[in-house]
């Protein structure tokens, strides 16, 4: 099965457009598009080296490495992206040891692969600020030196003052993005099943610098590219709804009126499974909660 259906595809096209702020930064004329194509491109070249991996093909981890030097080469913040697909690999790799379902052999290509890639990535990004160091004297562009951020270099700051939750906040009232909330958190955990983990995995990256240093633009520079991986989980989480809704059927056969042995009212329920009575649950408790956004929302 594809990791998405190409309708959800089609819909994610529709829908990125519809974005004010990445349709607004997406035409500025600064790096937000180059940016954001960039780590797009890392991310399908991440996705075609798992494939090939999960196939035992041997391939070199070098388009995503070299696409993920020139995500960090375009801003400085790109690092976090780099951690997220070293996150993506190693958890990859983990599930497969955990699995105990590849050969040894099998897994240590896989992790000589993951050194390459950790290999091939430093080489690549180390001599760029070599180069910098040489240059300009100085690690870091001019910027991170001029605008220390609101936290300055104090990290731990992050999680005690209020100016990055309340920059994210903004967007998600603004932008009538609280009432899909409960939908992006369906899509990441329908996300877990496969190589989709990739897509919370950048988003969360992509709320790292919006969250350390609020942006004092309009229309939310920070949160841009974040966009393409929200609509994603938005598409996986339309794909799930569906899954549950093709099964419906095969479930209302369940319901049979024995006729014989009972009243004709009475209605008997063959056994569900644990497993369907939690995801009823759970489709119950986000459509509730969903209700609840949107209409705190429109309020």
């Amino acid at each position: 099965r594809p990791y998405l259906r190409y309708k959800w595809l089609l819909l994610g096209v529709a829908l990125l457009p519809l974005s004010l702020t990445f349709s607004f930064w997406a035409a500025s004329g600064l790096e937000n598009s180059l940016y954001a194509f960039l780590i797009l491109l890392s991310v399908y070249f991440l996705l075609r080296e798992e494939a090939a991996e999960n196939a035992t093909r041997a391939v070199l981890p070098i388009g995503s490495a070299l696409s993920l030097v020139l995500v960090g080469m375009t801003r400085p913040d790109g690092l976090v992206y780099a951690l997220a697909g070293l996150g993506f690999k190693v958890l990859a790799l983990g599930l497969r040891i955990a699995g105990k379902q590849t050969e040894r052999k099998a897994l240590r290509m896989n992790f000589i692969r993951l050194l390459a890639w950790l290999g091939i990535f430093g080489l690549g990004y180390g001599l760029f600020r070599a180069w910098h160091y040489w240059y300009f004297a100085a690690w870091w562009p001019n910027p991170i030196y001029a605008k220390a951020g609101w936290y300055g270099t104090d990290l731990a700051r992050v999680w005690f003052e209020p100016n990055g939750w309340v920059y994210l906040r903004s967007y998600f009232r603004n932008f009538a993005a609280v009432g899909i909330l409960p939908a992006l958190l369906l899509g990441g955990l329908a996300s877990l099943r496969g190589p989709q983990r990739i897509f919370p995995l950048f988003a969360l990256a992509a709320l790292a610098l919006p969250l350390y240093t609020p942006d004092w633009m309009l229309n939310f520079r920070f949160v841009f590219p974040f966009i393409p991986f929200e609509v994603a989980l938005l598409a996986l989480a339309a794909d799930q709804i569906l899954a549950w809704l093709e099964n419906i059927r095969p479930l209302l056969h369940r319901l049979r009126i024995n006729q014989q042995d009972i009243p004709p009212t009475a209605i008997s329920l063959q056994p569900l499974k644990r497993g369907e009575v939690s995801l009823a649950f759970l489709a119950a408790g986000l459509a509730i909660w969903f209700g609840i956004s949107a209409a705190r929302f429109a309020w």
